[in-house]
């Protein structure tokens, strides 16, 4: 294959999704610090997709008398609840789940941005998608060009909190069921489990709150 024609396969790595500017920044603010944060970065964004690929959340919402501030309810993508385990009990919820197949173009994408900004020695990183030969084009700064397939999952994904006023408990755990607008109008935040403890011992605070911001804006 002539390099011209290897020039114009593909695209930048999530250069098509709308929110792409808020990850450039998210990276741009990290660039410098310890490689710890990147994998916690990538983690809390593709939670943030799995709640916006997963259909009929509305019908998973599970109240919980575990939840923290002023949050009552969450919505949680493995089959226990988070918020009950971290006070010393096993609660059994099942777990929201996108499609099969819904997330792997943008978990395959955010991990070629990574490389696309840590990596030195890569010149350029380009998307082709999974359906052909590769996933990845990159092209060394040496010259040599590779084919790469990515291979990516988040390692946890972060329960989503949500507010649900004019509510009564039934049980200490039990499902609550609203309405798709209902939910929409709910205040909600990702559940970063002992985060203040992990602020006091790495001073990302600063990064916390662009994440914050991150979760009260769409993904797609």
């Amino acid at each position: 294959m002539a390099n011209n024609a290897i020039k114009t396969i593909g695209h930048l790595p999530l250069i098509e999704y709308p929110w792409a500017n808020e990850i450039d920044r998210l990276l741009n603010s990290i660039k410098i610090n310890e490689p710890s944060f990147r994998a916690f970065l990538f983690d809390v964004v593709m939670s943030m997709a799995y709640i916006d690929a997963a259909a009929g959340l509305e019908k998973s919402i599970e109240h919980c008398d575990n939840a923290i501030d002023n949050y009552n309810a969450h919505i949680g993508f493995i089959n226990l609840c988070s918020l009950c385990y971290e006070n010393g009990s096993w609660q059994y919820q099942r777990a929201v789940k996108p499609q099969p197949g819904a997330l792997g173009k943008l978990s395959s994408e955010l991990i070629l941005k990574f490389i696309q900004y840590f990596s030195d020695n890569f010149e350029s990183v380009v998307a082709i998608g999974g359906s052909g030969y590769a996933d990845a084009l990159i092209t060394h700064k040496n010259g040599i060009k590779i084919l790469a397939e990515v291979k990516s999952a988040p390692l946890i994904t972060y329960p989503l909190l949500i507010k649900i006023d004019q509510f009564e408990s039934v049980t200490h755990h039990h499902r609550v069921t609203i309405t798709s607008s209902q939910l929409k109008a709910c205040d909600s935040a990702l559940y970063l489990h002992d985060w203040e403890r992990w602020v006091q011992k790495t001073g990302h605070l600063r990064h916390l709150s662009i994440i914050w911001w991150m979760t009260k804006t769409p993904m797609m």
